[in-house]
């Protein structure tokens, strides 16, 4: 009990990677449901919105009130979330073949490692950096990498998927830069970033569909059947709020690079819903690259 005390941390990234999960698997159904990227992700960050307030402010009785150094950060961490919920959609939308822009976007543990440096002035160990490689090289076999056509093509989409995977370190790195320098609490944290995020994120569909773009196009449901609004419910919690607010406890004692190396167990978890739930085949390869990813976190 008090070894499993002692990682508690280390526990929660490891949680947040399988709360991420959930949403792949959501957004997959969704898709097939005719349930267009702009209202999977109004609608999932509105929902969080709303369960964040209620911790923040209901349940914990915070104040509302923040000052202006809040205010700018809080600013910062909403484009940083815009970008990470906007850009694999761009990438998808300008051509990327999905299975290359999902291998892009997991290099997030490199982009961790320089915004460490260069937000934090912190940089990984040899024994944290053979962890991260491993990892990474662990990913490339699960997903198979060789087998995607025109890998090294770079065009706009692949830019895309690399900014991608910018944003998403910028949320483990600047997450906790925020409460290192604000000390605002998740939740309180959680519910002005999404809230600053949305109107900005409707603005940029809107721009986006003035220019002939439509990837997001802002066009809002407001009837739905039950399941939809069931799953969007649930994946609101599980793959919207719950893995941020693991992240941002997580990395408040971990490095973190550390924390990249950990969430980098997503693409197992993906892996085994895709066996369970869309009749994906076992593979050698799968079983090789998710072995290789494990040990990578027993180094750390």
């Amino acid at each position: 009990m008090n070894e499993a005390f002692k990682y508690r941390y280390h526990l929660a990234l490891l949680l947040a990677a399988l709360s991420y999960t959930s949403l792949s698997v959501s957004t997959a159904w969704l898709s097939e449901k005719g349930f267009n990227a702009f209202n999977q992700i109004f609608w999932i960050t509105l929902l969080s919105i709303i369960f964040a307030g209620f911790f923040a402010f209901y349940v914990f009785r915070e104040s509302w009130k923040i000052n202006l150094k809040e205010f700018q950060y809080l600013l910062v961490n909403a484009l940083i979330f815009l970008g990470a919920f906007t850009t694999f959609c761009l990438a998808i939308y300008f051509g990327t073949p999905i299975a290359k822009a999902v291998a892009l976007n997991y290099a997030y543990p490199l982009m961790v490692i320089a915004l460490s440096y260069f937000l934090l002035n912190e940089l990984p160990s040899a024994k944290h950096w053979i962890s991260v490689i491993l990892s990474l090289i662990s990913v490339l076999v699960l997903i198979q990498v060789w087998t995607i056509k025109n890998l090294f093509d770079i065009q706009i989409g692949e830019l895309m998927a690399f900014a991608n995977s910018f944003f998403y370190g910028a949320i483990i790195v600047f997450g906790k830069k925020l409460k290192e320098d604000t000390g605002l609490s998740v939740f309180k944290s959680l519910f002005y970033a999404e809230l600053f995020m949305l109107p900005l994120f409707i603005l940029m569909s809107f721009i986006l569909k003035l220019v002939e773009v439509e990837a997001l196009s802002p066009e809002l449901q407001l009837v739905f059947p039950l399941n939809v609004w069931l799953v969007l419910f649930v994946t609101s919690i599980t793959g919207g709020l719950l893995p941020l607010v693991l992240i941002y406890y997580g990395t408040s004692k971990v490095k973190p690079y550390v924390g990249g190396i950990l969430l980098l167990t997503e693409p197992i978890w993906v892996y085994i819903c895709g066996l369970l739930f869309f009749e994906q085949s076992l593979s050698t390869w799968g079983i090789l690259g998710s072995i290789g990813i494990v040990f990578s976190v027993f180094l750390i």
